[in-house]
Order: C-alpha cells, then sequence, then structure tokens
C-alpha cells in the first residue's frame, strides 16, 4: 500500500519512525488483501459493529436515568409545596397573637458571662400529632404568643431532625417565614378546618393564644374573698405592699432594731457569716455560667447551675428533673438534689449520698466541690467543645426542690442580723451569682401533697413510725393551731420563715404555703425566668410539658427517637405507703383546705391563672 513504509518486525515502527499502532486500520487491511482471508475481515465487522452497539447501550441507560431523576425532583418539589401550604396558616396564626414580645438575647448583670439565654422570636418548629394541654396549663413570664426560638440539631448527613420527621408525618416549618404570608384571615380559617379534617393540631411550639389572663383574672377575683386572719396579719410583713424588682438585693430597706447586738454576739461566739460569691468572669462563648480560676491556665473550670428546679417536694420535681437530663446538651452532674444555696454551703447537717458510708455533713461544703459535682464528668465535653468548636451549649442544674421555702440558714446572711424576717433569702444569693438564671417551679394541690410529704416521711421519721390517717389529723391540727396563733400576732411571712414554729408543727405545713415565697421570689427575678407548672397537669400531659421546659431552656429540638427515650422514662419517686395507711380523714381535708385557700389565691393572683385554686381537683 502506498504510503506505508516497511515495517520492522522487532521494533513496531515503521521505516519513517511512526509507531505502527497509529497505522492500525491501514496494516489490517493490507493484511487481508495480501491474505485473501475473508474470515477474518468478517470477524472485525462484527467486533467494530459490537464496540458500538455497547456505546448506543450506555447512552440509552445514562438518558433513562437522568429522566428519572428529573422526574422524581418535580414530584419532591410538588408534594413539599403542598405540605408547606397547609402548615402555612397554623403557623401563621400561632405567630400573629396579640401580646407578642421579643426577648433580647443577652448577658445581664456580669460582663463578660454567659448569656441569659432568652431569645427572639422566630419562625420555624414542628406539628405534632397530639395538641398537648401544657401550652394552656404550663405558665411562664412570656406573653402570650411569644416563645423561645428552638435550635434544630443536625445528624451526620446535615439535615436537621425536623426534616427527618417529616417522613414521619411531621411537619418541618423551619422554611416559612410566616411574616411573608399574605393570604388573608379567612383563608387561614379554611386551612386551619382542612387541617383539623386531615388530623393536625397548632403547632406545638406556637399555640393559638389563650385568652387574655387580666380580663379573666377581673372575674374571679371579684369572687373571691381573703380571710380576716389571714388580711390582718399580711399586712404586717415590712414587704408588704413592695412589688419591684429588687434583684439580688435586700427585700426590703427598713433598718433591723437588734442589729448591732447580734453582729456583737454572732462575733464574741465566732458563728461565720455567709455572703453573696463573687464567680470570676463568665466565659462568653459557655452558654452556662462558667470560668477559669487562673483564666491564664485556663486549667480548672468552674460552673454554677443554668437552671434550678427549685421547689416544691412530692410535686414531681424528681421526674421533670430527670426527664431534663436526659437531652444531650444537658450536664447529668452526680446527683438531682445538691442543697448547697440552702443547707451544705452553711455545714447544715442533712441526708447527704455524697458516699454510703456518710449521711451527715456538719462543715461547709466548698463552692469548689460544688461545682465539680453539679457537672460530674461531663465539664470535660463542655471542655471539649470550648476547644474543637469554639463554644459550647452544655449546661447544667440543680433539682433541689426545697430553695423556694427552705430559709432555714437565713439568720446567718450577713444583712439579716437582729431581723425578725429576712431581707436576703437563698434566692437572693442565686440571682447574684448568675442573674440569668432559669427556674422551675411546679405546684400540687396543697393538701393533698403534704398528706403525700407526711407518707414518704414514715420510714425515715421516728415520730411517725406506725402512723394512721388519726396521726396525721392531729399533727395538721396542732400545727395548723401554731401558726394562726403566730398570725395573730405576728406577719404571715415572718411565722413563716420560723424554724422554730415550723419544728413544732411537725408535719411540713409551709412548704404548702406557696404564695409567701413565690412573692419573694418574683422580686427577685424578673417573671419570664420562671416556668410554673401544675403537677396535676404535668401528669396527664408529660410530652407537651418536656416540650415547653425544653423551650424554655432553649436547647435544641430533639427528633422523635430522642423524645422517645424521655417520654418513655418510668416515672419516679411516686407517693409511697398510702395503701398501707390509707386516704386521708374527711375532716383533715376539710382543715387542711381551709388553710390554705387563701395561699392559692394569692398564688393565682401572683401567676394570673386561676387554676392554681384547684377547684377541678377532688382531694382524697
Amino acid at each position: 500500500m502506498e504510503g506505508v513504509g516497511h515495517i520492522s518486525s522487532t521494533t513496531g515502527v515503521d521505516g519513517d519512525g511512526f509507531p505502527a499502532a497509529c497505522l492500525f486500520p491501514f496494516l489490517v487491511e493490507d493484511f487481508v488483501r495480501r491474505d485473501g482471508d475473508k474470515r477474518l475481515e468478517g470477524g472485525m465487522r462484527v467486533y467494530f459493529k459490537g464496540i458500538a452497539l455497547g456505546i448506543a447501550l450506555l447512552l440509552l441507560v445514562l438518558l433513562v436515568h437522568r429522566h428519572v431523576r428529573s422526574h422524581r425532583s418535580v414530584l419532591k418539589a410538588g408534594a413539599t409545596k403542598a405540605r408547606a401550604t397547609k402548615a402555612r396558616a397554623g403557623q401563621v396564626k400561632g405567630s400573629s397573637g396579640s401580646g407578642e414580645t421579643t426577648i433580647p438575647r443577652g448577658r445581664a448583670g456580669r460582663q463578660g458571662g454567659a448569656p441569659n439565654a432568652a431569645g427572639v422570636e422566630a419562625p420555624g418548629g414542628r406539628i405534632p400529632k397530639k395538641l398537648p394541654k401544657s401550652r394552656q396549663n404550663a405558665q411562664t413570664g412570656l406573653a402570650a404568643g411569644s416563645r423561645i426560638p428552638r435550635k434544630r440539631p443536625n445528624d451526620g448527613d446535615g439535615l436537621s431532625n425536623e426534616a427527618i420527621d417529616s417522613q414521619e408525618d411531621v411537619v418541618d416549618l423551619a422554611e416559612i417565614d410566616p411574616l411573608s404570608a399574605t393570604e388573608p384571615m379567612v383563608m387561614q380559617q379554611q386551612e386551619d378546618l382542612e387541617r383539623e379534617k386531615l388530623g393536625f393540631q397548632p403547632w406545638r411550639g406556637r399555640p393559638k393564644p389563650p385568652e387574655k389572663v387580666q380580663d379573666e383574672s377581673k372575674t374571679w377575683l371579684k369572687d373571691m374573698q381573703y380571710p380576716e386572719w389571714y388580711s390582718e396579719s399580711v399586712v404586717r410583713s415590712k414587704v408588704h405592699g413592695k412589688n419591684t424588682v429588687v434583684g439580688g438585693g435586700p427585700l426590703y430597706d427598713d433598718p433591723c432594731p437588734d442589729a448591732a447586738r447580734v453582729k456583737e454576739q454572732y462575733k464574741k461566739e465566732k458563728t461565720q457569716t455567709f455572703s453573696y460569691i463573687e464567680p470570676g468572669e463568665f466565659l462568653p462563648t459557655s452558654k452556662n455560667p462558667c470560668w477559669y480560676d487562673d483564666p491564664n491556665k485556663k486549667r480548672l473550670m468552674r460552673c454554677i447551675p443554668y437552671f434550678y428546679v427549685a421547689g416544691v417536694a412530692k410535686c414531681g420535681t424528681t421526674d421533670l428533673y430527670k426527664r431534663i437530663r436526659y437531652h444531650p446538651d444537658i450536664m447529668e452532674g452526680e446527683l438531682k438534689e445538691y442543697h448547697w444555696w440552702d443547707r451544705l454551703r452553711y455545714g447544715a447537717p442533712m441526708e447527704l449520698k455524697y458516699t454510703k458510708d456518710s449521711e451527715k455533713n456538719d462543715s461547709p461544703l466548698p463552692l469548689s466541690e460544688y461545682s465539680r459535682i453539679i457537672t460530674g464528668k461531663e465539664i470535660e465535653d463542655l471542655k471539649n467543645d470550648l476547644r474543637t468548636k469554639g463554644h459550647s451549649e452544655k449546661i447544667c442544674g440543680d433539682g433541689s426542690p426545697s430553695y423556694l421555702w427552705d430559709a432555714s440558714q437565713w439568720t446567718i446572711f450577713e444583712g439579716n442580723e437582729g431581723c425578725t424576717e429576712p431581707k436576703i433569702v437563698s434566692g437572693s444569693f442565686i440571682q447574684h451569682a448568675y442573674p440569668g438564671s432559669k427556674i422551675f417551679l411546679i405546684f400540687r394541690q396543697p393538701t393533698q401533697r403534704l398528706y403525700s410529704r407526711f407518707l414518704s416521711r414514715i420510714p425515715r421519721y421516728p415520730p411517725f413510725k406506725g402512723a394512721t390517717p388519726k396521726m396525721f389529723h392531729d399533727f395538721v391540727v396542732n400545727g395548723i393551731n401554731c401558726y394562726k396563733k403566730c398570725f395573730r400576732e405576728h406577719s404571715i411571712r415572718e411565722c413563716a420563715y420560723n424554724q422554730t414554729l415550723y419544728d413544732e408543727a411537725v408535719v411540713r405545713i409551709i412548704e404548702g404555703m406557696y404564695s409567701v415565697f413565690v412573692e419573694d421570689w418574683l422580686r427577685i427575678f424578673k417573671k419570664e425566668q420562671f416556668m410554673f407548672i401544675r403537677n396535676e397537669d404535668y401528669s396527664e400531659d408529660i410530652e407537651g410539658h418536656i416540650y415547653n421546659v425544653f423551650d424554655f431552656l432553649d436547647v435544641a429540638t430533639l427528633g422523635r427517637t430522642e423524645m422517645r427515650r424521655i417520654l418513655t422514662h418510668v416515672s419516679t419517686n411516686i407517693g409511697q405507703n398510702y395503701d398501707t395507711v390509707g386516704p386521708m380523714l374527711p375532716e383533715t381535708i376539710e382543715v387542711l383546705n381551709e388553710f390554705y385557700k387563701p395561699f392559692a389565691l394569692r398564688l393565682a393572683e401572683l401567676i394570673g391563672d386561676d387554676k392554681f385554686l384547684w377547684k377541678d381537683i377532688a382531694v382524697t
């Protein structure tokens, strides 16, 4: 063939230096022509046709795959749009409620510290299948229709838990801006009706605003009257009529007439007195109030609680606190109850569980030890977050249910020397240490609570050995007589803080005088820093309350799997010895209900909710 030089049989290169592979088609033709092997020519043709057919099939597969993916995207977009449109009305309606407020996020009271995480109004959330009752039952200081924004943790694929839960009939509203909705109210109402037909309820995090409490309170307060013994005694208090929030400062400024003598006596007897603690500068990158003993070395980190379940015993505090601690952003610590702010800090004896061999502690527990046990080993997780992420959302709490009412050591608080009723209480110290503290207060019908408290103390309190309903009745009558005798001469507040009277009453009657102590704490902390819960409502709707609690703490919203673990936790510390001892006597119920009635009325007035009158609860 012309143009093709002689091929070297040893090198595979033609005479002009070109590789033989470049001349492959021509070599085949020349080879066929020279040898006349027609069968080889036919085989080569079949070979090249097979290659062409394979390429064509590959292209066809790619085209079909691309078409299927495009069709799926269109279907998914349509379904997402339909769900979003269906859910828009519920969120828009919730976000447009009257009384909505914006709470600034920032740290209160101490420079460079952990934020007082209240948050601002934000869209997003999820719609559960069942409407929780707790949005009507649990009361906080937040205005109607306002809420704390939820954070959405991502899984390993970068998808939020709400996006995953949308596959389980839970609609994700994270991408919907309620302010961008332009549908008129009529369309919103129509969509609400359609949602109800489909079995959906308003989103748990943004419910329909309740009716104005102020308008309701004017009605039910007119029908209620305080008894004469209460009205005459309450006005004698040095804090009566004072409504200003004082923070950690004294609750009243009047001088205590015996202050000089008592101070001199303390000095002579070497009685130790206690004042405010002064933590170091809080780390701005830690949500929980934490600091380094030596900011330069950054070795010893100290923390104090971000939140407190501060009361009241036998109202469900143990169950609530244990469920809270299941959240991955909450450090469990070593205990539920630490009692540092009301007892251990001052060396007061109490039942402890730090070691099996010791049940008493007669020396003050230092802040460093309190800081260690409230965080436990999980303090290392907080440190690791700071190192790797530059910030940490880990928080810790204290579930001591006596912080609200137990001021048994108040006479040795600096500023209270010689006073007949305290200027400074445990809450004052807590607020001064961290002004942004979140406080949970859970209450129960006080008569029922007192009997439950009595039954729980039978194994631990010798005078209650062989307890009977009649024994309880006698203790109650004696205790109420002691307090009413005190009320005739002194203020209710003075009597409530009288430790001698507390011991004489035997049964813990003052623990149910909720309003006396709530009134003090509402002058120490702002109302939006509280979550008030009724035990009876919590028991009926634990799920709804736990969602509210996590909202209030401003922690990450959990997916269905994580929430299931919390909700299936077996309730703990349920009433003891009731079947053995039996129910209260009817006359006991009557006496206690009458005694607690004005305190319940004042509590309902302070919170702004007549459910705390417990008219719907039948005591047995």
